[in-house]
């Protein structure tokens, strides 16, 4: 096992026992190694027959923490790591009986699913019909199937504030909606949260046995919390289980659009009566990434930094090419000069070209093929396949795990008839 060296501030935390503590961590200030090894010595070192639950909001930061815990051996097995939204589908697959969940959620992830769900509905309510008609064309009437599907999200992510519905066509859309994914025996991913949050408070024996299961709670990246998240937190804690750890940043907050806060960091303090420590030591950016943050808000300080300077360049460009073309530039100088901070050669598996979405690479990816620059396009984790074969390949295993999706056994079989020959099928 590596000797992992804390800072005294990253050791004060680690060593913390009992009680509720807010961890406000700034950017590369190392709060996974903090919320790890604080696991870890929960795990050896505290007394007593319980388990750990650590909740991120990626598989990828769950997997992660998980590496770093494997030493542990037999005690490993008495750490629960997970997305929250994961460890709600396994509540809700051992213990949902009571909200009406039977064996395995199947889950719709994908927004078209979710869209054809609706719009199979509504094609069968004649009143939600009606106000879908009135939109206009198909594009008038696509953007209303849109904005639906984005107030039935607002209201599954808001389980508190919109428990009760006063327009009597938003709770006709709201209940369709539901109805036709339960024809299909399918949730989708809000309902995890939404029917986890209604398990613990409508059967609060079921929460106080997680209760007992679990000694301590770490929650990671908080400032992403929503209120539904923050909801089940709280419904699964009541008003007796305090030892809980919040760690994250409210500056790092990126989920806004999708009704996230970190307004729940400071509620998680006054709600829990939490301690707040500040982590604010970077030991992840350069010293010119340091700066350009703190001429872009003053009130970052940051007590330790890397003895790496760095490089922060600002590019301005009159259009897409012209921009494409400058960035090329930049690559093909790395390639040929390399970089001073960056120990030995660069080639260009070393570099990364980030963009707000997939359009603004177009113009990026004309330009590297042109120049026989070689990349790799990496495409959406969960939503698109390599191939028409994979898809299909998929749509198969999901009605075979799921006789009655009804959505995905057509789609399939529209897939089918274009493939095969005329007069088959």
């Amino acid at each position: 096992m590596t000797k992992i060296t804390l800072s005294s501030r990253q050791s004060e935390i680690v060593k913390i026992n009992d009680g509720p503590l807010l961890v406000i961590a700034g950017p590369g200030s190392g709060k996974t190694r903090v919320l790890t090894e604080r696991v870890r010595r929960l795990l050896k070192d505290v007394t007593g027959h319980f388990r750990v639950l650590a909740l991120t909001f990626t598989t990828k930061a769950a997997n992660e923490m998980a590496d770093r815990l494997a030493d542990l051996g037999e005690a490993r097995q008495r750490a629960t790591i997970s997305t929250l939204h994961g460890f709600c589908h396994d509540m809700l697959a051992d213990r949902s009986k009571p909200v009406g969940v039977v064996g395995q959620p199947q889950v719709f992830e994908t927004f078209q699913d979710r869209k054809q769900v609706l719009l199979e509905v509504t094609s069968t309510d004649p009143e939600l019909k009606r106000v879908l008609v009135e939109a206009g064309d198909t594009q008038g009437q696509s953007r209303r199937l849109d904005e639906w599907l984005r107030f039935i999200g607002f209201v599954k992510a808001h389980p508190v504030s919109c428990s009760m519905l006063e327009d009597p066509l938003e709770e006709r859309l709201f209940e369709a909606y539901n109805a036709g994914l339960r024809a299909c025996d399918a949730y989708d991913f809000d309902d995890f949260l939404l029917l986890a949050y209604q398990l613990l408070t409508d059967y609060p024996q079921i929460a106080d046995l997680y209760r007992r299961i679990y000694g301590y709670i770490c929650v990671d990246e908080a400032q992403d919390l929503n209120e539904a998240q923050y909801a089940v937190l709280q419904a699964l804690c009541g008003d007796s289980f305090k030892n809980v750890m919040m760690v994250g940043d409210p500056k790092q907050s990126i989920y806004g659009l999708n009704t996230s806060s970190p307004k729940y960091m400071e509620a998680f303090i006054k709600d829990f009566h939490a301690q707040r420590i500040e982590l604010s030591e970077n030991y992840r950016s350069s010293q010119a990434i340091v700066k350009t943050a703190q001429a872009l808000d003053p009130s970052y300080e940051v007590e330790g930094l890397l003895p790496i300077k760095g490089e922060v360049r600002l590019i301005a460009s009159q259009d897409e090419k012209s921009e494409a073309a400058q960035i090329a530039n930049q690559i093909e100088c790395l390639l040929h000069d390399g970089h001073p901070d960056v120990e030995g050669q660069i080639i260009p598996s070393r570099c990364a070209v980030l963009a707000w979405n997939r359009y603004v690479l177009l113009a990026i990816e004309q330009e590297l093929n042109h120049r026989s620059l070689p990349f790799y396009k990496r495409v959406s984790a969960i939503h698109e396949n390599e191939s028409d074969i994979v898809h299909d390949f998929q749509l198969a295993l999901r009605v075979l795990a799921n006789p009655k999706d009804r959505i995905h056994l057509a789609t399939l079989a529209k897939s089918w008839r274009q493939i095969l020959p005329d007069g088959c099928g």
